[in-house]
């Protein structure tokens, strides 16, 4: 059975992508242990974060305009969690200054995709995905 087989026997058993099921249940684990240690506070609102769909991972300073991005992305002590919604609503705003017409329209990208992500839940991607609109 070659290994394209065997996703699509996956996917098909799953009923949806398995990157996206395996994705999936990482964050419930993640969701799960951030609960068990009381780390569910968000770190804007300072409110319980109660569902897993309102979860993200933040980091407490820009990793993107840090000297070294790649080691700021990856610095866990500076990692903290937050309600999705408060996460995107502290994003850096698109109306700063770009040096390229690419910088500005990844930018944008971003913001539309975190955006996207308050009103898309999996329940939704996955009819999608049923439905052929995927």
């Amino acid at each position: 059975m070659s290994k394209s087989n065997s996703n699509a026997r996956k996917d098909a058993l799953l009923g949806e992508p398995h990157g996206t099921a395996t994705n999936r249940l990482r964050k419930m684990l993640l969701f799960k242990l951030v609960q068990i240690g009381g780390f569910d506070v968000c770190y804007r609102c300072r409110e319980t974060i109660k569902s897993i769909n309102d979860f993200s991972i933040e980091h407490m300073e820009s990793w993107q305009s840090a000297q070294d991005p790649r080691a700021a992305f990856f610095d866990l002590e500076k990692i903290v969690f937050s309600h999705l919604r408060c996460n995107v609503a502290a994003a850096e705003p698109v109306r700063k200054k770009y040096f390229t017409p690419e910088a500005l329209r990844k930018a944008r990208t971003q913001q539309s995709l975190a955006s996207k992500k308050l009103h898309y839940s999996p329940e939704k991607r996955h009819q999608a995905y049923v439905d052929g609109r995927w």
